[in-house]
């Protein structure tokens, strides 16, 4: 049982090293911010952890447009990641990354269609 936890720990390691590229703490687009979080969801439902899966919906925000002052400033992308239940526990600065804005039915949290039998 040991050796499974730890095998699947060190597989979710190398898979989280393949995420959009960071520029310091921050991602370059929403767009990266928003693969970041569904690639880590996905890392860690394949490494045994589905319960994460299963509850994340991903958020992102652009952290540049939260500062005090932007005077100056030259870089207006900062994006980070969430993975919340709601947006009431992360803030409304936080947009959801994966909506369903054209009402398709079977699409997951992720933005991928799926198979009704494949539903969770």
């Amino acid at each position: 049982m040991r050796c499974f936890a730890v095998a699947s720990v060190v597989s979710a390691r190398l898979l989280l090293s393949d995420l959009p590229a960071k520029d310091g703490s921050f991602y370059g687009s929403k767009d990266d911010a928003c693969t970041a979080c569904k690639d880590t969801a996905v890392t860690f439902k394949d490494g045994g952890s589905d319960a994460w899966h299963q509850y994340c919906v991903c958020y992102a925000a652009n952290a540049a447009a939260l500062a005090v002052s932007t005077v100056g400033a030259t870089d207006k992308d900062d994006w980070v990641w969430a993975c919340s239940v709601n947006t009431g526990a992360i803030g409304s600065n936080y947009k959801e990354c994966f909506p369903n804005t054209e009402g398709k039915v079977y699409q997951n949290k992720f933005g991928d269609s799926e198979a009704p039998d494949s539903l969770k």
